[in-house]
């Protein structure tokens, strides 16, 4: 290989290896604007499923609570009966 060849791979070289250090960095900052939305997002999802597990546990609470306190007569409960059961008591075929 002449020297003059051996220059020129290396000038191609170095052109090439610009235009690929171009097109990473363009990217670079895509990829940076892609990962600062996913933290955001995944920051309120992470924020809803801990405010869902609160309600669930305190639902869960509330809902011991009332059978705790039905049970031992604390409320009367006989004459807490929906229209809606009431109604399908009575279509209901014998």
């Amino acid at each position: 290989m002449s020297i003059a060849s051996e220059i020129g791979s290396a000038t191609h070289y170095s052109e090439r290896k610009s235009e690929i250090r171009e097109f990473l960095n363009h990217h670079l900052t895509e990829q940076s604007a892609i990962v600062n939305f996913l933290d955001r997002e995944t920051t309120k999802l992470d924020t809803l499923t801990t405010e869902a597990k609160t309600a669930i546990t305190l639902l869960q609470e509330r809902r011991t609570a009332l059978i705790s306190a039905a049970v031992t007569g604390k409320i009367d409960v006989r004459g807490l009966v929906s229209a809606k059961t009431e109604v399908q008591a009575e279509t209901v075929p014998c």
